[in-house]
């Protein structure tokens, strides 16, 4: 009932040459440039451990780290199901990608972009997976949870399954890890892992979330689900 539920409101894997076509013609990179106040240091991306659609079947399951040269071209290349950016600040990008240490608390993390993610799932909706309503209920606790920040740079962002509360203000970024979960103790839906510092990754906006076929974009309070610009246009 759950997939059917999903598949009626339009929420389905996108297809190998659907994501193709949006990393083609859709993917610009440099609105995300604009949108983020610096360039991520490292970016990742999973070819398709939910959904089972990879172009690359060894790397199932596997997360795929990368330094950002050439973005659009490695997208193109694999075809994630899901492309993230790491919200970490770096002294040495190269040393945490050796090392495969991406803690908040590492030595060699000057800071964390701060983010709150508001997760559909978490809303214990009926439908037991992604439907118009549960969607509906994340944007109004995410709306709630914006205006009762304490923050100036605040942007809203739809991932297809949820919303990201993007957090720009410098300060944020020098939470501890600590002061991040007593920040985010109370809060509605929030993935918790992501909202304390515990994974550093968040989806890479302007990005396909392919798992539902959605476009990763900034929005304002007025954003209807269903929005266009949120409709790759294989849709």
């Amino acid at each position: 009932q759950s997939i059917e539920r999903m598949l009626e409101d339009g929420y389905r894997p996108a297809t190998l040459k659907e994501r193709h076509q949006f990393y083609t013609s859709e993917f610009h990179p440099e609105k995300t440039q604009a949108f983020l106040p610096s360039e991520p240091q490292i970016c990742a991306l999973d070819t398709g451990s939910e959904t089972n659609i990879t172009k690359f079947p060894q790397y199932t399951g596997v997360m795929n780290f990368f330094i950002p040269k050439n973005i659009k071209k490695t997208a193109q290349t694999y075809l994630p199901e899901s492309l993230y950016y790491d919200r970490n600040i770096y002294i040495d990008p190269i040393r945490a990608l050796e090392n495969l240490d991406f803690r908040l608390t590492s030595r060699n993390v000057l800071a964390q972009r701060l983010v709150y993610d508001v997760d559909a799932n978490n809303t214990q909706c009926q439908c037991n997976a992604i439907c118009f309503t549960c969607i509906e209920k994340a944007k109004h606790a995410a709306i709630a949870i914006i205006k009762s920040l304490h923050f100036e740079k605040v942007y809203l962002v739809y991932s297809g399954r949820g919303f990201h509360i993007h957090v720009f203000d410098e300060e944020a970024y020098y939470l501890t890890k600590t002061e991040r979960k007593t920040l985010v103790k109370k809060l509605p839906y929030i993935d918790k892992s992501v909202s304390d510092g515990t994974l550093s990754l968040i989806r890479y906006p302007y990005s396909l979330n392919a798992r539902v076929s959605r476009i990763v974009i900034p929005i304002n309070y007025k954003f209807m689900i269903n929005d266009r610009n949120s409709l790759p246009q294989f849709l």
